[in-house]
């Protein structure tokens, strides 16, 4: 799918009369230096690479405790996105959950992403209507 998008990208080129040559070059380079991220990242393949991802963090999920486990997913969330901070940026790790059901194209990374979601069975069909552009769908 994804090879499919740059080759169509590609064919596009040469039939876009309002870019002068030095574009269509900056573009193919730009294009050729693109990464696809497509499935799930390798640490959740692994039981113990996963626990490791939430061993001595506070994202304890509680049964009876909704808005306080809101709160410490927010806290866990924010101390990630903290800790990245100091991290050099990986290109080739994932930004997105593999659950996602979107495909991402990250501007700032040349990257797309597409999740191991979006290529599961669509939610919505024929006795459904989408109620949201956020994509929630209900029961006719």
């Amino acid at each position: 799918m994804v090879i499919s998008i740059e080759t169509a990208l590609k064919d596009s080129f040469d039939r876009l009369t309002w870019f002068d040559h030095p574009t269509i070059t900056s573009a193919l380079k730009k294009l050729n230096a693109m990464i696809a991220l497509t499935g799930f990242s390798d640490d959740q393949l692994y039981a113990e690479s996963l626990e490791a991802l939430y061993t001595n963090r506070n994202c304890l999920v509680e049964s009876s405790d909704f808005f306080g486990n809101l709160l410490r997913i927010g806290a866990c969330n924010t101390e990630t996105a903290f800790n990245k901070l100091n991290e050099i940026v990986d290109r080739k790790s994932p930004t997105m959950p593999s659950h996602a059901v979107t495909i991402y194209f990250d501007q700032t990374q040349n990257k797309t992403e597409v999740p191991v979601g979006i290529l599961s069975r669509p939610s919505s069909t024929a006795t459904t209507r989408i109620i949201s552009t956020s994509g929630a769908s209900v029961p006719y």
